[in-house]
């Protein structure tokens, strides 16, 4: 089952922000079962946590300033609006008909394995009648074609073709999709990296921690070699970090900045979409 976890990091320069690095962990076998899919699931998560920096900053401020807007946003009424009607768009066109999708293919799935009415009542948390009208209704029709991704049976099937007459024709459109499918290539591309620089500090780290623990047990029960050996090892696992650890967070953190810089290109990209004319 996948792990998530979180990650903070202080920042490298005086000044820069400190970031924080939210984390699934799949096995080799899970993130083979995902395949490419594994980037709609972050997308889904990403938008989750804009929305919820959204709705809690224009709970908080009254309105929302992006970070990276060279002429700032705050006070606008208009980008406020856009921006909430592109989390409303992208959650009614991509999020919740896959999450939709998912629990659809988990009812049948259970049905189909004899999984019984009331015990999927007590899942749903509705009465056994409600429960049993619901995965009828549902093994009556065929799988719709969100539910058929979800098994694994046919590709990802994305929002563009469900927008509002005339929008989809816009340039504003065109350059929304154009700048969602340049970042998801490249979240694509440089997300191994990024595994690869958190899976080394880690490396760097466990190094540090079993050199430590061998200088202790050799201060309590080694001879003056095996100390002086100890600490020779201890020494320089702490030098290797220091250096390799370190440039392995600084490139980490460029990375991940890249990220959010092209995160908020798209948000930008999507007030201007929803901007009333």
């Amino acid at each position: 089952m996948p792990v998530q976890h979180i990650e903070r990091h202080d920042p490298i320069n005086e000044g820069a922000p400190g970031l924080v690095d939210l984390i699934v962990t799949l096995t080799d076998e899970e993130a083979a079962l995902l395949g490419g899919d594994a980037m709609a699931a972050g997308e889904s998560a990403h938008l989750a946590a804009w929305a919820l920096i959204l709705l809690r900053t224009l709970e908080r401020d009254g309105t929302f300033t992006s970070r990276y807007s060279e002429e700032g946003s705050t006070g606008d009424t208009d980008n406020d609006l856009a921006s909430l009607r592109g989390i409303i768009v992208a959650l009614d066109r991509t999020v919740l008909p896959r999450l939709h999708g998912i629990r659809d293919a988990a009812v049948r799935a259970h049905q189909d394995r004899g999984g019984s009415y009331g015990q999927l009542a007590a899942a749903m948390n509705v009465a056994r009648s409600t429960a049993q009208t619901r995965a009828d209704a549902l093994a009556a029709q065929e799988p719709s074609a969100q539910e058929r991704w979800a098994r694994g049976l046919e590709p990802l099937v994305r929002p563009s073709s469900s927008a509002p007459a005339g929008l989809a024709d816009s340039p504003a459109f065109a350059e929304f999709m154009r700048i969602a499918d340049r970042n998801q290539e490249a979240r694509a591309a440089v997300q191994p990296r990024m595994d690869a620089l958190v899976a080394r500090h880690q490396e760097l780290d466990d190094a540090c921690e079993a050199a430590y623990e061998e200088l202790r047990a050799a201060r309590e029960d080694g001879d003056g070699d095996q100390i002086a050996a100890a600490e020779t090892a201890h020494a320089e696992a702490y030098r290797v970090f220091n250096t390799e650890g370190l440039a392995a967070i600084r490139e980490h953190t460029a990375l991940a900045e890249e990220q959010l810089r092209r995160g908020d290109e798209l948000n930008e990209a999507s007030r201007r979409l929803f901007r009333p004319a």
